[in-house]
């Protein structure tokens, strides 16, 4: 039978980890990630947030850079280099 829980310390900063097992289940990646944690009646709830750009947390037009969400605006800035606002008003 699989174990369906572990007992994990809460250290001196209010940190709990969170086990391997569950990271890699939830698709978190192991350098860095982002959960939303929730609590309801006494009860803590860790779910894997939306996924947002990596620079400007947008959650629209996301595309795969290196195994990172980046959303188009970005990953254009990453292509082209950051431009001049008026420029860009321009074109």
């Amino acid at each position: 039978m699989a174990k369906s829980g572990y007992l994990r310390e809460i250290d001196r900063l209010g940190r709990v980890v969170i086990p391997k097992q569950f990271r890699k289940e939830m698709n978190i990646p192991e350098d860095g990630g982002e959960v939303l944690l929730t609590c309801k009646n006494g009860v803590v709830t860790v779910s894997k947030s939306a996924e947002t750009c990596i620079f400007c947390r947008s959650r629209r037009r996301l595309s795969d850079f290196k195994g990172r969400p980046v959303c188009a605006k970005c990953l254009d800035e990453i292509k082209y280099g950051a431009r001049d606002e008026s420029a860009a008003e321009e074109e």
